[in-house]
């Protein structure tokens, strides 16, 4: 706890807004397993009540210095929530079992800001699998509602890995240089839309201070910021392709995907987007679905939020591929909601 302490003043002294912490298991001690031989007399539950303590202990004191502290855990309850198919009963068997008990005890703080870095999301090669990433991490909400506050603030950053994007050291498959480019593109612009707040960029072939990076890949990444800032479409989505032994997606940029809405009432609004040849819209908030519609003219009527909304849709024709609209901003529609 002495050292969380220490960190916090570092985050203070330095104007910091937090730090990343890095949770992966890399000792053979494996801190976060149940092992009844190292506990014992003492039940997993018993165990987790101990670990969700100490959770928040440690979270008291990382935010000791700096209250309102970003924490980013490159694992967290999302991962395990995936493992275990969203049942707790199954926590004991993995390596990573009392890992979401500390966080949740981290949670219910309710100081500071704790974000899961979503590491595994690492290796996303088409579009919609950001969709279901999102998804994991809202369901992993409901795997530990039980134990946090329903009002936590706890967040989704979504990463790239540039080494699997363009290709560095083992992860070379002698794709094309453009297409790589255009991979480390697509996964920037998207990670951007899926997350809350952050998208991280982690290469272990990369050092920014020494100004090692791939050729083009600064410029990808600057593409990509900007389009996502300025609402519009990135131009391509990826598309899976299997048997052939060359990349894993094709890059699909046709049809040209519209997108709109209009408030219907106070707390209501329609949504519309039309594509040619589309057989199926599905319509998003970010990367968090709102609903689909599978027959043309495509729309579909939202209800009031107390938040603002990323609008954007895709499009799918017969043969499953997809292509992505630009992003429309919609204000809360708080309608009566006390917000």
């Amino acid at each position: 706890m002495a050292n969380a302490r220490l960190l916090s003043k570092a985050v203070a002294a330095s104007g910091a807004q937090g730090v990343i912490l890095d949770t992966e298991i890399y000792s053979a001690t494996h801190p976060w397993a149940y092992n009844a031989d190292r506990y014992v007399g003492q039940t997993f539950e018993e165990v987790e009540a101990i670990v969700r303590a100490r959770g928040a202990g440690f979270m008291a004191e990382l935010t000791s210095e700096v209250p309102d502290a970003e924490i980013m855990l490159l694992h967290s309850i999302g991962y395990l929530a995936s493992v275990t198919r969203m049942n707790r009963a199954l926590l004991p068997g993995t390596e990573y079992a009392l890992l979401p008990a500390f966080v949740e005890g981290m949670l219910t703080l309710g100081q500071g800001t704790v974000i899961d870095g979503d590491e595994y999301g690492y290796y996303v090669d088409e579009t919609t699998e950001f969709p279901q990433r999102r998804l994991g991490f809202d369901r992993s909400k409901e795997f530990s509602a039980p134990f946090m506050p329903a009002d936590a603030d706890y967040q989704l950053a979504a990463p790239v890995f540039m080494d699997l994007t363009l290709g560095l050291g083992p992860y070379d498959r002698g794709y094309p240089a453009a297409y790589e480019r255009s991979w480390f593109e697509h996964n920037v612009y998207h990670a951007l839309l899926a997350t809350d707040e952050y998208a991280w960029v982690y290469g272990q072939r990369v050092d920014w201070w020494r100004n090692w990076i791939p050729e083009g890949a600064l410029e990808s990444l600057t593409a990509a910021a900007t389009r996502f800032r300025a609402q519009e479409p990135l131009g391509y989505d990826m598309v899976a392709q299997s048997g052939t032994s060359g990349p894993p997606s094709r890059l699909v940029s046709d049809p040209t995907v519209a997108v709109g809405w209009e408030e219907l009432t106070p707390g209501q609004a329609s949504l519309a987007a039309s594509a040619s040849g589309a057989t199926r819209m599905e319509f998003y908030d970010g990367s968090r679905l709102l609903g689909v519609d599978g027959s043309a003219p495509f729309s579909l009527e939202i209800a009031a939020s107390c938040h603002s909304i990323e609008l954007n849709a895709r499009a799918f024709g017969a043969d499953r591929s997809h292509t992505t609209s630009n992003i429309v901003a919609i204000p809360p529609l708080a309608g009566e909601l006390a917000c």
